[in-house]
């Protein structure tokens, strides 16, 4: 994307991110900080995924339920609902030490992680451009 192309509204998904939720934000900041915001989201999410594969891959219940619980605190926050509420049953499955995660429970994880991102790249993009 050049720096003259103009992100149109069309290309956000409210299924993905809630738009109000970055509304709230400029209410109280400008463009500058939703970027900072939305990097500060990319590393920590990275990296609570990382420890969400691994936990996921070693058995252990405890580091998926605290990487689980801290994605889905701060994906609400950037208005990644979906991912937040996939988070929060695989931090509650990881709770009672369910025998029944699966691998479907993980790729449910990892393919709304990365429609989330890509739509932040969308917000970031546009704020970016309008700093």
């Amino acid at each position: 994307m050049n720096s003259n192309t103009k992100i149109k509204s069309a290309d956000f998904d409210p299924k993905v991110i809630d738009p109000q939720a970055i509304a709230k934000i400029l209410q109280i900041a400008d463009h500058a900080f939703v970027v900072e915001m939305i990097d500060t989201y990319s590393e920590d999410a990275f990296n609570f995924m990382v420890q969400i594969e691994n936990a996921y891959d070693s058995g252990n219940a405890e580091i998926l339920r605290h990487a689980a619980h801290s994605l889905k605190s701060i994906s609400a926050s950037m208005g990644a609902m979906e991912l937040s509420n996939i988070c929060r049953t695989l931090e509650i499955l990881a709770k009672h030490k369910k025998e029944s995660l699966d691998s479907i429970q993980l790729a449910q994880i990892q393919a709304e992680y990365t429609k989330v991102m890509l739509e932040l790249s969308f917000y970031r993009a546009e704020y970016d451009l309008a700093k």
